[in-house]
């Protein structure tokens, strides 16, 4: 290989280096500034507003019952997290959900 062949697979190699360096490298993504969309049985209200206070109003607080809120995720696409009243309903409605689209 001549001289200038080698000059240029170090520049090319220099390259793929540092781009592979500064993609593995940088730190994560900025998050998302919208608030936190939590959907939540309207019985658990008053513990779910208090551990509202503790994240400093970046969470907006839907309340339902558990098959409409539900039922809301689903056709809007929206939403970061469901808290459900208890076991039973939840085991239930996953198998419903679980059969319908992924």
């Amino acid at each position: 290989m001549t001289r200038p062949g080698r000059l240029a697979a170090f520049l090319v190699s220099l390259a793929v280096f540092v781009a592979l360096a500064v993609k593995l490298f940088r730190g994560p993504d900025a998050p998302a500034e919208g608030p936190i969309l939590v959907y939540c049985a309207a019985g658990l209200r008053t513990p779910v507003e208090a551990a509202q206070l503790s994240f400093g109003g970046k969470v907006q607080l839907q309340y339902g019952g558990s098959n409409t809120l539900l039922a809301n995720a689903e056709v809007s696409g929206k939403g970061d997290l469901f808290i459900a009243p208890g076991e039973t309903r939840r085991r239930s409605r996953r198998s419903t959900i679980s059969c319908g689209r992924t």
